[in-house]
């Protein structure tokens, strides 16, 4: 594995974690304090698997770096605009469904990570 795509894949592990403290935040902006908990607990997840695959990927992983990190930019697209959309409009529970549900999705796919 390359150095760009060690980089790469840490980049957007590290996007999905930004992301979903933003959801984080505007759940606690916007008074839905279970809701915040809810991400507070995914975001912490994502967090050890970010740490964790980081410490793999720099020491053994020989996986397909490429094609994972396509994979998590394809996912970030989504948890943005899942997070863009409760920003925009906190009393539909979908919305939050849908965000907490590309957090699970991102979590699942690093768990397949030797």
């Amino acid at each position: 594995m390359t150095e760009a795509e060690i980089t790469s894949v840490l980049g957007e592990l590290t996007t999905a974690y930004g992301q979903a403290n933003r959801l984080k935040v505007i759940c606690e902006e916007a008074g839905k304090m279970v809701r915040a908990r809810r991400l507070r607990a995914r975001a912490a997840a994502l967090k050890r698997q970010k740490d964790r695959l980081a410490r793999r990927l720099l020491r053994t992983w020989t996986g397909d770096a490429a094609a994972l990190a396509t994979d998590l930019a394809r996912r970030n697209e989504e948890l943005a605009a899942r997070t863009e959309e409760l920003r925009q409009d906190m009393a539909r529970g979908g919305v939050f469904t849908n965000a907490v549900e590309c957090l699970d999705e991102i979590l699942a796919v690093l768990r397949k990570i030797p």
